[in-house]
């Protein structure tokens, strides 16, 4: 994917680049949101096998970029 290339039918959503992003976010702090994702609208529902929270909490951490910069 390329840096700004929008996927989502949503043009406010922000990219998955940013969420991995995000100032202070942690496999600690990711794998609870991961795991309650029912608890958002249902146009944001998602299940993930619980066995495979860990792998994907550790995937997206591993995509942070120490010289991010957030869109303005």
């Amino acid at each position: 994917m390329s840096a700004g290339r929008r996927y989502s039918p949503n043009v406010d959503a922000p990219t998955f680049e940013s969420v991995v992003n995000t100032p202070g976010l942690t496999g600690a702090t990711i794998k609870p949101w991961l795991q309650k994702s029912h608890n958002f609208p249902d146009v944001m529902n998602f299940a993930i096998d619980p066995d495979q929270i860990d792998n994907l909490a550790a995937y997206m951490i591993s995509l942070q970029r120490s010289d991010y910069v957030p869109p303005i």
